[in-house]
């Protein structure tokens, strides 16, 4: 090897050695890079996007999208790598929090850190639950129990038994859409009364770390199937949800006739008064509308050689039931986020 060769061979060595020095060092600048930070913003706005259109297009419906997303393990992964993003960023700035505006933003950055921090907990850990319940009956919080059921990775369900007696339901007379009805809950664990209280959409029942909280109510409106000599067949609850109309909220719902070819469906407006529909199946998947007008319950519809009454109304209301892990957390870090942006635009010092 010439001198000149082994010149070139240990410039070249240099010049990586040097390449690596510098690739190494903006490996370990990329935990706390704000090009990074922004990158997940914009992930977690997709995950935001794609959890909660679905809830905004049908208010009516709970969409369970949302709970496969928010509480998958990809989501919680990237908050994971969101959180070591701030707190990255949070310890470069404290190196630099030698006046009060720096002091501010680090406080800011470290009320951020807390909050994310309660999400992550409120995602890996926590349980948010619905159940649909009627005046008079008991739910026991089972997680097989509820319609829809989301659950952190890490969720394992209270060895205590909990019972929820619903023992009353209040609706005022003018209230139309169901919008300020109200349950009486009495909570039950392991056979003892632990809280009792009215839940509304204003008010919810707290106890440790469950929320119980009111989302929406409907009524089952009983229909009972007769002959023409009057002697009940059967008797069906017909399932009315809450749907959006021009006026504000309304109601509907529809139910096969089991044993028979009539499907009966149901809208109103001002209940207890319905639009009736009924379709009878006449071949392969046609069918025609064999009734359609205006009744009340109480009304009697005639169909061929039977008739079905619109017995009565039954309300119920659905709860959600929240284990709040991560939401005190989430609480202090936004005080102390608020702490921080005062410290960094306002005129108070430390």
């Amino acid at each position: 090897m010439t001198k000149d060769e082994g010149s070139v061979q240990a410039g070249s060595s240099n010049k990586t050695g040097r390449n690596n020095q510098v690739l190494i060092r903006k490996l370990a600048g990329l935990p706390a890079s704000p090009v990074l930070t922004l990158v997940l913003l914009v992930v977690l706005l997709v995950f935001l996007y794609l959890g909660t259109t679905d809830m905004f297009k049908n208010s009516a419906e709970i969409a369970g999208r949302s709970s496969m997303i928010f509480f998958s393990p990809l989501f919680l992964a990237v908050v994971l790598l969101f959180e070591i993003n701030l707190i990255s960023c949070t310890f470069r700035q404290l190196k630099k929090a030698v006046n009060r505006r720096l002091k501010g933003s680090v406080i800011f950055h470290i009320g951020l850190v807390i909050i994310v921090l309660g999400a992550l907990i409120q995602f890996a850990f926590g349980f948010t639950g619905y159940f649909r319940i009627i005046e008079g009956d008991v739910f026991e919080s089972r997680q097989d129990n509820y319609y829809i059921a989301r659950e952190g990775v890490f969720y394992r369900e209270e060895p205590v038994k909990s019972e929820l007696f619903l023992q009353k339901i209040d609706i005022p007379p003018d209230d139309q859409e169901g919008t300020r009805g109200r349950g009486l809950l009495t909570l039950v664990r392991d056979g003892e009364v632990a809280a009792k209280q009215w839940v509304s959409a204003d008010d919810s029942l707290s106890y440790g770390l469950m929320d119980i909280a009111f989302n929406r109510m409907g009524y089952y409106l009983m229909l009972d199937y007769t002959d023409s000599l009057g002697k009940t067949l059967a008797a069906y609850p017909l399932l009315l949800q809450s749907v959006e109309i021009l006026d504000g909220t309304g109601f509907s719902g529809s139910l096969k006739i089991q044993g028979t070819d009539y499907t009966i469906s149901l809208k109103s407006e001002h209940v207890p008064e319905f639009q009736v529909t009924v379709d009878k199946k006449v071949s392969g998947e046609q069918a025609e509308t064999i009734y359609k007008g205006r009744a009340a319950v109480g009304d009697t519809v005639s169909l061929d050689r039977n008739e079905i009454t619109l017995s009565h109304l039954v309300p119920w209301i659905i709860f959600r039931i929240r284990y709040e892990y991560g939401f005190y957390i989430i609480y202090a870090g936004m005080i102390i986020a608020t702490a921080g942006m005062l410290l960094l635009y306002g005129r108070l010092d430390l």
